[in-house]
């Protein structure tokens, strides 16, 4: 199926949809991919126009560079592992390492002088994109060479609260980091 698969899972009343939806967020991905298709050379600056207004904050540039490793592996029927990026342009020097489970949850950045420090985590939002393109570059699609920019989209506040770190925060998915929200402007 090319790893997308159209399906419904858990049918919810519309008084369900409307107590626990985040309201905007079906409209401002119609949003995202229709600036991407659409966009004259700057794909990343429509991305981040389209989300400046919106409940989850702007997008912002967290690296860019060239994917050196995959390490990847189902367990437990999820695709699990990190993207390793060396980075280019204002990145030289750096590498980042990119861990998922079907989704991105935690990004970290290496210096030059060995340091680490993580970028962005759940629940704030870690995509991967084609360097040149804009289009999103799934876990299942990470490959040796690809040139990437790795973006952070702030999370809504509903996300950041106690509660719903204690279901989606990055200790839950086993990061050994806690929750830093990326700022929302």
């Amino acid at each position: 199926m090319g790893g997308v698969a159209y399906l419904t899972d858990y049918p919810m009343t519309g008084r369900e949809v409307e107590e626990t939806a985040i309201a905007g967020t079906m409209s401002l991905a119609r949003e995202i991919g229709a600036v991407v298709r659409t966009t004259d050379g700057d794909p990343v600056g429509a991305i981040r126009r389209a989300t400046a207004d919106s409940i989850y904050g702007t997008a912002r540039t967290l690296f860019e560079g060239k994917v050196r490793d995959v390490h990847r592996r189902t367990e437990g029927g999820f695709v699990v592992g990190s993207v390793d990026i060396d980075g280019i342009g204002p990145d030289d020097e750096r590498r980042m390492t990119v861990e998922f489970q079907n989704e991105n949850l935690g990004a970290r950045v290496e210096q030059p002088d060995g340091t680490e420090e993580w970028v962005a985590t759940v629940p704030d939002l870690i995509t991967v994109l084609d360097r040149e393109t804009g289009d999103p570059v799934r876990t299942e699609a990470l490959r040796y060479g690809s040139r990437v920019r790795v973006l952070g989209i702030p999370t809504p506040e509903i996300m950041r609260t106690d509660a719903a770190l204690d279901v989606w925060g990055p200790e839950t998915f086993g990061l050994e980091t806690t929750f830093t929200p990326l700022p929302a402007r």
